[in-house]
């Protein structure tokens, strides 16, 4: 439980940093930058930067409420979100558009991070379903479907991380 509060405050003092440079882009920006991250990373459509800190911060005094499940995927949904913020808001001068490149950037690799998670459960799942099927009286025909399944689904993984690869060097080249 001390492990868990002290990463609750480290966290806590990454928002507080997050929310400062935010509200420094937001007073810099004359033009207000829309859709700044995918509608499947944070649930406010906001023109400030700051808001998206404060989802930040409120889904971070959510957390320790959560349990199971919810508790695990809201974890992955802040860490995910925080990675994006932290790439949006790194501090340097601000040119609107690098900013729209760098946060289109981070948004699309953030949504893809959470889609490669959502496909590893899947996997988790398949797998499970097909020790299930090998484990019970099954047929050939019922064990084999959930084998390609599963292929099927490990393929779609390699290809989503091949995609990652690429754009995490991609912008790592543009960074340079």
């Amino acid at each position: 439980m001390l492990q868990a509060d002290f990463r609750q405050e480290r966290l806590k003092k990454i928002v507080e940093a997050l929310k400062k440079q935010a509200q420094q882009i937001d007073q810099q920006l004359s033009e207000r930058i829309e859709h700044w991250f995918d509608v499947h990373l944070f649930s406010c459509d906001s023109n400030k930067a700051l808001d998206y800190v404060l989802e930040v911060e409120r889904n971070l005094n959510r957390l320790p409420q959560l349990s199971g499940n919810a508790q695990h995927y809201l974890a992955q949904q802040l860490s995910l979100q925080i990675e994006a913020l932290v790439v949006a808001l790194r501090p340097g001068v601000i040119d609107k558009k690098q900013t729209d490149k760098r946060l289109t950037t981070a948004a699309t690799l953030a949504s893809q991070h959470q889609r490669l998670a959502q496909y590893h459960e899947y996997e988790r799942r398949l797998q499970q379903n097909l020790l299930d099927a090998q484990q019970l009286p099954s047929s050939p025909q019922q064990i084999l479907h959930c084998q390609q399944r599963l292929n099927r689904c490990q393929q779609a993984i390699m290809q989503l991380e091949e995609r990652i690869r690429q754009q995490e060097e991609g912008a790592e080249v543009n960074r340079r």
